[in-house]
């Protein structure tokens, strides 16, 4: 969470709304999403802001950070958003609805466990 948590320090709430408002105006078919790790034992990104498409599932960007992070199919990945398991199942753009923070930002934290087999 160290990334996000650096972010919202470097930026105030009123430049961080300006940015998802300009970000969101320029694209709008995509949301301004922030993700970081649960903690120092999963793995990094190679970057932390992404303008998701807001009609793919929350699966389809599980499957997205999977590859990036190179996490293998023993452990689950999980996202979690104002403290809530994200349903794999629905939509971006419902999760944004639901979970956008006040400055127009959604912050998801990511977290791996082991799965059996």
């Amino acid at each position: 969470m160290e990334y996000i948590i650096e972010f919202q320090d470097k930026y105030n709430i009123d430049s961080r709304y300006k940015l998802s408002q300009s970000v969101k105006r320029s694209q709008p078919g995509r949301v301004p999403v922030i993700i970081d790790r649960r903690s120092e034992k999963d793995p990094t990104l190679d970057k932390n802001k992404y303008l998701v498409p807001r009609d793919i599932s929350v699966a389809k960007l599980i499957d997205e950070i999977r590859r990036s992070t190179e996490i293998d199919s023993k452990h689950a990945l999980f996202f979690f958003s104002q403290g809530m398991l994200l349903t794999p199942s629905r939509l971006i753009d419902q999760v944004y609805e639901k979970c956008k923070d006040r400055d127009g930002f959604l912050y998801i934290i990511y977290t791996r466990e082991n799965t059996f087999g």
